[in-house]
């Protein structure tokens, strides 16, 4: 059976002796493996298969070539193993190995990447509780503007209600009455007149607003009629 060595190992072509453990430096990219067959009958019918245990499962036949080439393999422990057969093609099982460690990067370790991840969650964690917090003041300030809208509203009825009594009882009286009465809003805008306004004037709200206007101020039937005003917005 043919001797199987390994030669040399190049690591981002840097040439490294043999040896049966190695420890490969954080950031190696590029790793090659130098091995022959010492059989020298027939040198080029020498053929050779390989396999790095942890990075792959099955061997990779390199018929006669002699280098193994490995490229961003990831930090951790490994095995380089290869097996060669001579001319007559009686195959040597045993072949030749070497392990190396290739360190990680400090971002690479289980520590870092442990405590990365438990900074993440905490992040995420203390971000949920923000956004609840945030909710709940929401919450409070969207439920103290719906109560006092409420209210105001209710308020704002209460006093509608009290609005329309007063005018159902100004009504009656201004229907029951002789004198002449008009009803307007705030901006003096007749709104209602009674049967004795019609019976005294000989109009009826149609006809005042058409042929007088429809603003106690443009009838003018009293020259103090201004100064009453003043005293009803008082």
């Amino acid at each position: 059976l043919p001797p199987i060595r390994i030669e040399q190992i190049v690591v981002d072509n840097q040439i490294l002796p043999f040896q049966s453990h190695l420890v490969l430096p954080a950031g190696t990219r590029k790793i090659e493996f130098h091995y022959a067959a010492l059989s020298y009958l027939a040198p080029q019918k020498n053929r050779y298969k390989y396999r790095l245990e942890n990075f792959e499962t099955d061997w990779e036949f390199a018929g006669s070539r002699q280098i193994a080439y490995y490229t961003n393999v990831s930090p951790g422990s490994y095995r380089f193993q290869v097996k060669g057969c001579n001319n007559d093609g009686l195959w040597n099982e045993e072949g030749s190995a070497l392990t190396f460690y290739l360190t990680p990067h400090f971002y690479e370790t289980p520590l870092f990447i442990g405590l990365a991840g438990f900074i993440g969650l905490a992040v995420v964690f203390l971000g949920f509780r923000l956004r609840v917090r945030q909710l709940r003041r929401r919450k409070i300030v969207l439920e103290k503007l719906v109560r006092e809208r409420t209210e105001q509203l209710s308020q704002s009825h209460l006093d509608l209600v009290a609005a329309n009594i007063e005018l159902q009882k100004l009504s009656i009286v201004a229907r029951e009455t002789e004198d002449a009465v008009i009803i307007m809003n705030a901006d003096f805008d007749i709104e209602w007149i009674n049967t004795g306004y019609t019976r005294m004037y000989g109009m009826t709200l149609p006809q005042l607003i058409r042929d007088r206007g429809g603003n106690y101020r443009q009838i003018g039937f009293n020259d103090n009629s201004e100064i009453y005003l003043q005293d009803c917005v008082r």
